[in-house]
């Protein structure tokens, strides 16, 4: 099999998602904090674009089921999933996507029961509002919740998919445990307030009733994939077998680097390469 290929590294994981041929976001953006780490990460694509559709124009659109269904047969087919620990799903493109989705990850899982199932619901946010169609919603909740090991909604995600008010302490607990009881062992919960106006928190809370916290220094910015950052962060903590309190905590210091422009990966080079 190896025959073929120039690298043959073991994967790690396999990250599911957008990717964009300009952009910091998604698979992009994830699959950097992996491949600097050492590890290395299969990239699937549930949509292709030119750039983020926040500008005024962007080409490409979601991979037809066809292509999906495909490669993620192909995946198994390779046996390339035999070394990978996570399987890592961020935005659909359509409803039906989901559907794939979970039927592989059971097909896969059965053949490499190691695998744990990661989902970022990539539904919309507290500046931009749902961006996503309310089937896909939807679809995140009866086809992929049930088989995740862990999900990493933000704020706004977190109340659409409860269907709750998510404003204060209570309100975002009562909501975080209705997406546990509805499958997940595991939410991580990004954006949600600080015990101070200047400071933003993670949340994590387990089915076993562990509840922690972690708060930061807000940053000020516009830029898109604090999400995707902290997600290749955590992933990359938990390929290091750092349990996921810590993982957590790990992968919040690592994004709010980038968001500050403290990451020397994501900021401009001082010195001139072309000398």
């Amino acid at each position: 099999m190896h025959d073929y290929e120039l690298d043959t590294r073991p994967v790690d994981a396999v990250l599911i998602g957008a990717q964009l041929a300009y952009g910091s976001t998604g698979n992009n953006i994830t699959i950097r904090f992996l491949e600097r780490s050492g590890f290395r990460a299969v990239q699937v694509p549930t949509a292709l674009l030119s750039n983020l559709p926040l500008y005024p124009s962007s080409a490409g659109g979601e991979l037809p089921d066809g292509y999906l269904s495909g490669i993620l047969e192909e995946l198994l087919r390779r046996e390339v999933l035999a070394t990978a620990r996570y399987i890592v799903v961020g935005y659909l493109g359509n409803a039906r996507q989901a559907e794939i989705l979970g039927a592989w990850y059971r097909k896969a899982r059965e053949q490499y029961p190691q695998l744990r199932l990661i989902v970022d619901p990539d539904i919309g946010d507290a500046e931009e509002g749902l961006h996503a169609d309310p089937a896909v919603v939807q679809s995140y909740i009866e086809h992929l919740l049930p088989l995740a090991w862990l999900m990493t909604p933000n704020l706004f995600e977190l109340g659409v998919m409860a269907e709750e008010t998510v404003e204060d302490e209570e309100q975002i607990l009562q909501a975080a445990y209705e997406v546990i009881d509805a499958g997940v062992p595991n939410l991580i919960v990004t954006s949600v307030p600080g015990d101070t106006p200047e400071l933003i928190g993670t949340l994590l809370a387990t089915e076993d009733e562990q509840v922690e916290q972690v708060d930061t220094l807000r940053v000020e910015t516009s830029a898109k994939g604090a999400g995707a950052c902290l997600l290749g962060a955590l992933v990359v903590e938990l390929l290091h077998g750092t349990g996921l309190t810590e993982s957590m905590a790990q992968a919040v210091i690592a994004t709010t680097q980038v968001l500050a422009g403290e990451d020397s990966d994501f900021a401009p080079h001082a010195t001139n390469r072309w000398r």
